[in-house]
Order: structure tokens, then C-alpha cells, then sequence
């Protein structure tokens, strides 16, 4: 059983979605780009925590944590 880990990123400030955020997860090499709706989707991860690095142009590199559980889909905020 694996677990789903997704979400939205948005500008801070306008709070509109951003297109082709790098997200990683850190100590993999787990890497997605988010949609146009600002969108990420990381399949097929082991029960654990994980780092989050998003990285955008003109934007400050973030990291955020969360943990994945098993058969469930963990939502990034």
C-alpha cells in the first residue's frame, strides 16, 4: 500500500495559481512541475515524512513538510 501526496500552489500574494513550480521531494529525486492550474501530483510513495522544495523564478525557494500515510491521499496547504 502506497500513498498520494498533491496540491495547489498559489502567489502569495494575488493568490492565483503558478504554472511550472518545480516541486521535489528533498533526499529523492521524486520531481514534478505544477499544471496551469498550479497543481502537483506525487503517486506511489512509502508511508513516511517528506520534505517539499518548491522552487519558481522570481519567486523565494520554499520547503514545507508532510507526512504520507498509506492508501490515502495526503493534501499540501
Amino acid at each position: 500500500p502506497l500513498g498520494t501526496l498533491t496540491g495547489t500552489v498559489l502567489d502569495g500574494e494575488t493568490r492565483l495559481p503558478l504554472r511550472g513550480v518545480t516541486v521535489q521531494l528533498v533526499g529523492t529525486e521524486k520531481i514534478a512541475l505544477t499544471d496551469e492550474l498550479g497543481r502537483f501530483r506525487f503517486e506511489g510513495l512509502l508511508a513516511a515524512s517528506y520534505k517539499i522544495e518548491f522552487s519558481h523564478v522570481g519567486y523565494a525557494t520554499t520547503i514545507q513538510e508532510a507526512t504520507v500515510a498509506d492508501d490515502q491521499t495526503t493534501p499540501v496547504l
